[in-house]
């Protein structure tokens, strides 16, 4: 089961189905049946493996990202125990030879490295801090918060908007209401005279 990114719990199980239900229910599943129906098979059955192909092009994105971040991850903890050790051999001597291995063994061990070097052995979020500054420098993700902001900025204006709207609609409606009240008044009146 997946974990927690931030704890390294998994998940618990009603976490799991929560999701799986939206997973299921937002994405209008339920409603293939009838979507058959209309469009006809034809039609319907070009939909699903379009769909189909789709989904398989994005998980293997998603596979892909976590595989070569993981990659990276490995990389680096590797440069930070070379330049370690690099750091301790110059300290301790000057001669150069001794920091090259005798033995150089890379035809066997040259594959294995590879292969477990794309082992997704840790979760990385994709919408976390770690691989956003993975694969973009410092003024990619200012750009990117910028443009996030203006889009929830203009979010939030439109829906402000429609707020606006609602509320001149609400109005529009009493008003409505209040002149139908007027109205059945004056012919109460004009029944009574």
């Amino acid at each position: 089961m997946p974990s927690n990114a931030a704890s390294g719990k998994p998940y618990s199980p009603t976490v799991g189905l929560i999701y799986v239900f939206n997973l299921i229910v937002g994405t209008g599943a339920l409603t293939m049946p009838g979507a058959f129906v209309a469009a006809g098979w034809l039609l319907g059955l070009f939909f699903v493996v379009v769909l189909a192909f789709m989904s398989y092009i994005t998980t293997t994105y998603v596979i892909e990202t976590m595989a070569s971040a993981n990659a990276i991850i490995r990389l680096d903890n590797q440069r930070n125990v070379q330049d370690a050790a690099h750091h301790d051999v110059d300290s301790t001597s000057g001669n150069d030879d001794e920091r090259q291995s005798l033995l150089h063994n890379d035809d066997s061990t040259s594959e294995d490295h590879t292969a477990d070097l794309f082992e997704i052995s840790k979760k990385v979020e994709m919408v976390s801090s770690e691989i956003i500054a993975m694969y973009m420098v410092s003024s990619e993700i200012i750009a990117v918060y910028m443009v996030s902001s203006e889009i929830i900025a203009m979010y939030m204006v439109s829906s402000e908007i429609i707020a606006m709207y609602m509320v001149s609609s609400e109005i529009i409606a009493m008003y409505m209401v209040s002149s139908e009240i007027i109205a059945m008044y004056m012919v109460s009146s004009e029944i009574i005279a």
